[in-house]
């Protein structure tokens, strides 16, 4: 494996296309049109680099949990080494707010108080468990108020943030079910707390509140008729994987991969919503 894939991989683009669709939902629905402005595309460029590095560091700080739960990792296989990492996780952060500054003032306050609270949330409240899986619910849905700022309009994207917090904040949790073996090392998670299957059952209930709150932004007119069909796609897939955990706990890998597309799916319909 060549140097340039391991960086490609430790990087995970596939998160720092979360970040930049966040970005972009939120000065779309915030426009009401499709329409691609300079300072979106440098905002775009911005958060990509913001996700790689949040991730990267990420992968520096689990390196002893991923020797256990995911050895394959480049870190645990000893791909690239942990300095290395450092420098490169910083150094996209450094280039994240650096490109932020030419978006506006209100759009590098978000890039500098998400990197603040991402680094914090690694160094101190991942260790904590639910204070941890709590910010992270806050955080990341956060991205796309920034995106409205981006158009001066972050009004409809706070409805986005309402329906994805259930959502992240349960799948958070079964994430920790998941990984618990290697969390208990470091971590005082709620499966250590109070078990992996009373821990299991918090998640999905968390994420199923979604169901009963993902019509309001229909109901209030933030978004049209073809939100609301994008959102029963969620729906029906938070169903599926609430299902799968309960019938086998044993597959929460194949749940915590539906729920990421339900994300997906969730973000998708606040866009086709504006028309």
């Amino acid at each position: 494996m060549t140097k340039t894939w391991v960086y490609i991989e430790i990087a995970r683009p596939q998160n720092m296309f979360l970040g930049m669709l966040l970005v972009f939902t939120g000065a779309i629905v915030g426009s009401g049109t499709l329409v691609l402005s300079f300072p979106l595309l440098l905002a775009l460029v911005s958060i990509s680099f913001a996700a790689a590095g949040t991730i990267v560091l990420n992968n520096y700080s689990d390196i002893k949990i991923d020797k256990i739960v995911h050895p394959s990792r480049p870190l645990p296989s000893k791909k690239i080494s942990p300095e290395k990492v450092l420098y490169f996780g910083v150094s996209m952060f450094a280039i994240s707010i650096s490109i932020a500054f030419f978006v506006n003032i209100t759009y590098t306050l978000f890039t500098f108080l998400g990197v603040i609270l991402f680094v914090l949330y690694e160094t101190f409240f991942k260790k904590y468990g639910l204070i941890g899986n709590l910010l992270v619910a806050i955080v990341i849905p956060l991205i796309c108020v920034a995106g409205g700022y981006i158009v001066n309009n972050p009004y409809p994207s706070y409805f986005l943030v309402i329906v994805l917090f259930p959502q992240i904040f349960g799948g958070e949790i079964i994430r920790d079910v998941r990984d618990f073996k290697g969390d208990k090392i470091i971590r005082k998670t709620l499966p250590s707390k109070i078990g992996g299957k009373p821990a299991l059952f918090v998640g999905l209930l968390i994420i199923f509140i979604t169901i009963f709150i993902s019509p309001i932004p229909y109901l209030l007119k933030i978004s049209s008729f073809w939100y609301l069909l994008g959102i029963v796609v969620t729906d029906i897939l938070i169903i599926i994987g609430v299902l799968i955990s309960v019938k086998d706990n044993k597959k929460l890998i194949l749940t915590t991969k539906i729920t990421k597309i339900a994300i997906v799916v969730t973000i998708f319909s606040f866009l086709i919503g504006i028309f």
